[in-house]
């Protein structure tokens, strides 16, 4: 489905972001990550993409990325 593909794609980013160390773009990764399992209905996993999103966004003092987590 269109959703598994943006969630291959969301998962690159989020690897291309650890490897270095773009704690910005991992924030929006997981963001992204968990909105798209919200809206498939894994919500376990959601939440634990959105709260790691949120702990980077803070941590790169990004408070849109962290707002838009709520």
């Amino acid at each position: 489905s269109n959703y598994q593909q943006a969630l291959a794609w969301f998962q690159k980013a989020l690897d291309l972001a650890e490897a270095n160390n773009d704690v910005a773009t991992m924030a929006y990764a997981l963001i992204n990550m968990g909105m798209t399992h919200k809206t498939i209905g894994d919500t376990a996993r959601a939440e634990r993409n959105l709260l790691d999103g949120v702990r980077f966004a803070r941590r790169a003092s990004i408070r849109n990325v962290e707002l838009y987590a709520y």
